[in-house]
């Protein structure tokens, strides 16, 4: 910091054009601001400037000096010169932070929303998130508990390095020092499920933990959506989670749940090339007409890249898009698949077997070098092999699939271990 301070000043001295004696007081005449994307009047809060106001060299110095000392830029130059009526034209040079990170506002009983509305009103570039530089956003922190200290009873914010629920990326949570723990959850709107199913599925990860709303709301989707949307429940939503103090470190948190229409499952287009579509539809065995539960969708999907593996697209992944159609309550599937590139088939190699038992083996052996790869004839050929042969022979046997010489070569390795 002492550095960053040190080139501030020799900029100034370097870069004065009046003539004045440094303890005259003149007017700031203007300030010009260049590189950052900060509106004028965040940076010159800041800074503790205000147009028009008097003063001299050394109050200059100070307010580049905050500016430096808030973290939000990773450089900074400030040039300052005489104006049009002889009073101060500042000029400063910004380069704003820009590696940020994502962050969550979790203070209880704030609208969170409401919060990053205020915050980005000021301070444009930190939508939902925040500078890496821990400085910044200690500043930051700062700004946010004067803007919300009516609902911190005196605590201070702190920002805590914590991971996403959703995508697991690191996060940057703005908290209270102390949290409220949670005494009691209780649900409310509930039909298909009761309120102390759904504690159930919630109670472990956050009853006595600190109440924090944004991880609460993640922890309701990831633990709940799932279970309703098995259900054909799509529409689910927590319409509101409010707080009651239960003691005064502790609340009890009740949630108003909107569940919504159940679905059924409508039209389903596949999207890709030169797929078996025939195939595939057999056998993902879709039910239309009936509730779409999502966990039976997902296996059948499933189904459907095993068709594909089958046929030596062992990388063949499915992209589902989900269309919810409201006014029938219907939901239709795209479902896109990418192949991947063709495997085939190389060399079988079998260990543990007599000469005898190796010979039957590779006489019925159906996959020829060159053959594309059927993802799962090895274990087909296994189990209709041991039902040929006294399998209690065995102690254990396996297939794998291994690289083999070529691009996009399987050997397969056949292994039995005798007892």
């Amino acid at each position: 910091m002492l550095a960053w301070a040190s080139r501030i000043l020799l900029a100034l001295s370097l870069l004065v054009v009046t003539a004045e004696a440094q303890g005259n007081h003149y007017p700031l005449e203007s300030v010009t601001l260049n590189g950052t994307a900060l509106p004028e009047s965040t940076v010159l809060d800041i800074a503790g400037l205000d147009i028009g106001a008097p003063l001299d060299k050394s109050g200059i110095e100070q307010a580049c000096q905050k500016l430096n000392e808030s973290g939000l830029f990773t450089s900074l130059n400030c040039h300052y010169g005489s104006g049009p009526n002889h009073g101060y034209a500042l000029t400063l040079g910004l380069t704003d932070q820009t590696a940020l990170i994502e962050a969550a506002i979790e203070v209880p009983g704030a609208d969170e929303e409401e919060a990053w509305r205020w915050l980005t009103a000021q301070y444009p570039p930190f939508d939902h998130k925040v500078p890496v530089d821990d400085t910044a956003q200690r500043f930051l922190a700062d700004a946010l508990q004067q803007h919300l200290k009516a609902n911190l009873n005196g605590q201070p914010i702190l920002p805590r390095m914590e991971s996403d629920l959703t995508s697991s990326k690191p996060l940057v949570s703005f908290q209270p020092e102390t949290l409220p723990k949670i005494a009691s959850i209780t649900f409310t709107g509930e039909h298909a499920m009761t309120s102390a199913d759904l504690v159930g599925l919630v109670g472990r990860p956050l009853l006595g933990q600190g109440f924090a709303p944004h991880r609460f709301r993640q922890i309701l989707d990831t633990n709940i959506r799932p279970v309703y949307e098995d259900r054909g429940m799509y529409r689910v939503r927590f319409s509101s989670v409010s707080l009651a103090r239960s003691s005064p470190a502790a609340v009890a948190v009740t949630v108003a749940i909107d569940e919504g229409p159940t679905f059924t499952l409508g039209e389903v287009q596949l999207e890709g090339e030169d797929l078996p579509v025939s195939a595939m539809l057999k056998a993902a065995n879709f039910n239309k007409g009936e509730v779409a539960g999502w966990s039976e969708i997902q296996r059948a999907i499933l189904q459907m890249e095993f068709q594909l593996k089958r046929r030596g697209y062992l990388e063949a992944s499915a992209t589902p898009e989900r269309i919810l159609n409201d006014s029938a309550r219907t939901i239709d599937l795209r479902i896109a698949f990418a192949r991947g590139p063709l495997y085939r088939f190389g060399q079988l190699r079998i260990e543990g077997l007599p000469p005898a038992l190796r010979t039957q083996a590779r006489t019925h052996w159906k996959m020829h070098p060159g053959d594309p790869l059927d993802y799962d004839y090895p274990n087909e050929f296994l189990q209709q092999f041991l039902s040929n042969v006294d399998s209690r022979q065995f102690q254990n046997f396996s297939s794998k699939l291994v690289n083999g010489a070529g691009d996009h070569v399987m050997d397969v390795t056949l292994t039995f271990v005798p007892k």
